[in-house]
This record gives structure tokens, sequence and C-alpha cells, in this order.
């Protein structure tokens, strides 16, 4: 399920990703380019009805980081992909 998610959501402007967890994957951490912050991204989200983790409480010293954790555990593959594309309008 999540490798057909990741193939869709490298059409957007994503600068990299990773599937973390164990052998039954939970997340992707994605990268925005051009450092834009996934933080300040995140309201506009919201309001496109989508939640994601902004990175900046995975680190100590950084702040407006240019990263998200993605979380697909609870969602099937259209509703994957509509976020994705939901995403993707605002990035």
């Amino acid at each position: 399920m999540a490798s057909n998610s990741v193939k869709f959501w490298t059409t957007y402007t994503v600068y990299c990703w990773t599937v973390c967890g164990s052998a039954n994957r939970m997340f992707i951490w994605a990268t925005l380019q051009n450092g834009q912050s996934a933080l300040e991204l995140f309201p506009q989200a919201m309001e496109k009805k989508i939640a994601f983790v902004p990175g900046d409480p995975f680190y100590t010293a950084k702040s407006n980081v240019n990263a998200m954790r993605l979380n697909y555990t609870n969602a099937t593959p259209e509703l994957i992909q509509e976020g994705i594309k939901r995403l993707g309008s605002i990035l």
C-alpha cells in the first residue's frame, strides 16, 4: 500500500521521502524542497482536512524544519491518494 502511495506522492514538490518504521511500516518522512517550512504549511493543510506531524518536534535545535511525518496506517489506498492530492495542491 505505501509503495503505490509513495509513487503517487513523488509527482509533487518533495525533495525526498523515507518510509519509516519496522517491517509493518507506519510512516513516510517527507522533506520539502527549497527549505519550505512544514510547520508554516500546517494551517493550510488543516483547511484542506489533512493532518501531518511537522518535523519541528523531532529536532532539539531547529525550527521551521522542511520535513513532515505522514501516517498511512488507518487509511485506504484511495484515501491516501486523495490526501496526497490535497497536500500537493498547497505545496
